[in-house]
């Protein structure tokens, strides 16, 4: 599906990992939006129009692809967009402050988990939802544990990095600020590495990644082999769809050139045949003149 039928299929490790990078990409996604319809998963608030817009859009994107002498590739970068951003969605966590307040938005997430698992079943790749009760009851238990771990060293993180409770806590007790913020340096080294072998060991052990921004942190699982996160995959995946895309637009641009050589090529044959026979018509008609 990620090269056009019409030509070769390469096969190499390299397309091979990309090929599980893909179904890894679509599992994860479709699960995700299981999870957070079942109220498993704790983000931030979805804009539920702008997910709506932009599923709506894949729609009609996806649709003219299929068209297109079925384009697989440019229909599988579109899905890949649609991927990118849903789980960007579901990846931002709730903060105390917020600028706009949505509804949840269950429909719209499930909505989006729907299409991509019609259209990859419509496309023949069956990955199944999941559904079996044992299955999804141990993944909501392991994706809240991991979410306890994230949260607690996010604490952690946090407290580290609190200047003003140690500045407040060393007033108390007759300690200038700049020899507080001397001795945090030192006395929170411990902490940081927690923090640290606490990334280390989930990614060892689980395959789980955890991301550090300025103001969050964020977990997604990774490959096992190549240790690249959800996101990774989906770049990698929608990088292919679009490499192949590429490829099948520069072979249509070929196949007009040759075309277009071709009629060319044609006319001027038939050109040069109608001088020669209007040559041939002009020596049969002028005089012979001897001398």
């Amino acid at each position: 599906l990620l090269k056009n039928y019409r030509n070769k299929i390469e096969f190499s490790e390299e397309r091979m990992q990309i090929a599980v990078s893909t179904v890894a990409a679509f599992n994860n996604i479709i699960n995700r939006c299981d999870l957070y319809v079942k109220g498993q998963i704790d983000c931030a608030d979805i804009p539920e129009s702008e997910l709506y817009e932009k599923l709506h859009t894949t729609k009609q994107t996806i649709e003219s692809a299929l068209a297109d002498d079925f384009n697989t590739p440019r229909a599988l970068a579109h899905l890949m967009k649609l991927i990118k951003y849903t789980s960007h969605l579901l990846g931002e966590e709730t903060t105390k402050e917020k600028t706009t307040t949505f509804a949840r938005s269950n429909a719209s997430v499930a909505a989006v988990g729907g299409y991509v698992d019609r259209v990859l079943s419509q496309l023949g790749l069956d990955l199944g939802r999941r559904k079996t009760e044992d299955g999804t009851d141990t993944q909501i238990q392991f994706s809240k544990a991991v979410d306890t771990v994230v949260s607690t060293r996010t604490k952690i993180r946090d407290f580290a990095k609190d200047k003003q409770f140690l500045v407040q806590a060393a007033d108390e007790v007759g300690i200038p600020k700049d020899q507080a913020l001397k001795l945090m340096k030192k006395l929170y080294v411990p902490l940081w590495d927690i923090s640290d072998k606490i990334r280390a060991d989930i990614l060892n052990t689980s395959n789980v990644q955890i991301n550090d921004d300025a103001v969050r942190s964020s977990w997604s699982f990774v490959d096992v082999k190549t240790k690249s996160s959800s996101t990774d995959l989906e770049n990698r995946v929608e990088e292919s769809s679009l490499e192949m895309q590429n490829k099948l637009n520069s072979n249509k641009d070929d196949e007009k050139k040759g075309k277009k050589g071709s009629q060319k090529s044609q006319v001027s044959e038939v050109k040069n045949e109608a001088n020669l026979n209007k040559t041939k018509d002009e020596k049969r008609t002028s005089p012979i003149i001897e001398n």
